[in-house]
């Protein structure tokens, strides 16, 4: 067992604006960073739903470090905040969490010599990887970054750099289907899906293109890795260590209901008694097969409130085809939220169940 995901890669921000207080919640937990920000908006509970024991174990850690720690050590533990490695096992060996849930934790900090746990997952390691392909192709360019003082001259820099920016993804998508041929070869599947795994490059590529026009680069938490190799906490914070909301996020977890399920979130919603006001699925859907793309939202019906929400996100080189039938697409309700979602490689889609399904 081990995790897959361990920093963020969505802005929870968007939730949070369409988040009314009082909620009752259904959460892919992922790395629970995507979760802690949710606190903010007061609901009477959340239940985090995920196929991986571990990403739970992730997610209880740190919702329960945000209600014991203050925040500089919230940060250290998470690795947000430079600290030695002793006194990261310090923090960890007081927190309270379930055993089962500590024993694991307590194994993946060892592995990594209890240093920075928001880069040991699998997807942030092959993230930080994939850097040396970009410092290969443009050697200077977080050097030319760093000297962007906006917009224009940022994208004068992309304008020069842009060829070979484009030649590194390129690089990048070889050696992601190579890969993908190795892991078939060793457990001698028959089938790869290369679109896939070609897919997922294509849209980072799709959203930095997105993004040159509309933000600094560098103050993006999931592109400054990418292009750079390094993460400056305060240039690109994430929502998650928002000091300014950090005390909100202890209180709406003070007062909440929390529970955690080992669980596929369909098969959870279609067998629980619970009635859910909103429900966060993050970009689940992308990995559904094509037929239950079509059908999940039909799926979510049994276990939704009138007028709860939903939400989840795909990649923007994805065109998904849904049933939504008996649901409201409200997206336009909340544009300018989502226009500032500093995500750009995914769309934001936001549905309302009908009052009258």
């Amino acid at each position: 067992m081990s995790l897959n995901y361990t920093f963020v890669n969505e802005d929870t921000s968007t939730e949070l604006s369409i988040l009314s207080p009082g909620s009752n919640i259904l959460a892919i937990a992922g790395s629970g960073s995507r979760v802690v920000p949710l606190f903010m908006s007061e609901p009477k509970s959340i239940c985090c739903v995920d196929t991986l024991k571990s990403q739970l174990y992730l997610t209880e850690m740190r919702i329960e470090a945000v209600r014991q720690l203050e925040y500089d050590d919230y940060c250290m533990l998470l690795g947000y905040k430079n600290s030695e490695p002793i006194y990261i096992q310090k923090l960890f060996d007081k927190l309270k969490i379930s055993d089962d849930a500590k024993l694991f934790l307590e194994h993946h900090f060892k592995k990594f010599g209890w240093r920075r746990i928001i880069f040991s997952g699998k997807w942030e390691r092959s993230i930080g990887k994939a850097s040396s392909f970009f410092k290969l192709c443009v050697p200077d360019l977080e050097y030319r970054l760093s000297k962007c003082n906006n917009i224009t001259e940022q994208e004068v820099v992309f304008a020069k750099t842009k060829f070979r920016i484009f030649l590194a993804f390129k690089i990048l998508e070889f050696f992601t289907m190579m890969s993908c041929l190795i892991d078939m070869l060793k457990v001698r599947r028959k089938k790869i899906n290369f679109k896939s795994s070609s897919t997922s490059v294509k849209h980072y590529w799709e959203g930095l293109n997105n993004i040159v026009h509309r933000k600094i680069v560098l103050e993006n938490f999931f592109y400054s890795i990418l292009l750079t190799g390094k993460y400056n906490r305060f240039e690109a914070p994430t929502l998650e260590i928002d000091a300014n909301k950090y005390s909100r996020y202890k209180k709406g977890i003070e007062n909440c209901q929390i529970s955690y399920v080992h669980n596929d979130i369909f098969d959870f919603i279609m067998n629980t008694n619970c009635k859910f006001d909103f429900v966060s699925l993050s970009n689940t859907p992308d990995y559904l097969s094509k037929e239950m793309k079509f059908k999940f939202m039909q799926m979510l019906k049994c276990g939704l409130a009138r007028n709860s929400k939903v939400v989840f996100r795909n990649c923007l080189s994805q065109k998904i085809k849904i049933n939504t039938s008996g649901f409201d697409d409200v997206r336009e309700e909340f544009s300018k939220p989502v226009k500032l979602d500093i995500t750009p490689f995914y769309k934001v889609n936001i549905f309302r169940r009908s009052t009258n399904s």
